[in-house]
């Protein structure tokens, strides 16, 4: 972890010596949520969304979830087309991941967040 940034930019967010040490709980999830949505972002701004259809599909879904008028699982159930952009942030996610230790890390790291989001949607969903 050392030179990575991920204490520095945490440090920004929070108190240092609170955060990496697992005080203050909810101030922890807040800023490794924000740090992997920042991470999300960065990635899906290198895909390449060439399909028209798929915009208008990705854009429907952005608004259904916005309006809660579609459920988690309509969301897993993916189609064919939106399949297709997550195989490749998969791929993106691998060529960052090769990119060296750091980078490596980095997608370690957003893997990491990414279960723990998911085991606290399952707890609050009661699945």
């Amino acid at each position: 972890m050392q030179g990575s940034g991920i204490k520095e930019v945490l440090s920004l967010i929070y108190a240092p010596n609170k955060i990496l040490i697992g005080h203050a709980c909810a101030r922890a999830v807040i800023a490794h949520t924000l740090l992997h949505l920042t991470l999300a972002t960065i990635i899906s701004k290198e895909l390449v969304i060439d399909d028209d259809d798929m915009d208008a599909n990705l854009q429907n879904t952005i608004e259904n979830v916005k309006n809660n008028t579609i459920s988690y699982n309509d969301i897993e159930n993916c189609d064919e087309k939106t399949e297709a952009l997550l195989d490749q942030c998969n791929k993106k996610l691998k060529q960052y991941e090769g990119r060296g230790s750091t980078g490596k890390l980095w997608i370690q790291y957003f893997h990491m967040v990414s279960i723990a989001k998911e085991f606290i949607r399952a707890e609050r969903m009661g699945d």
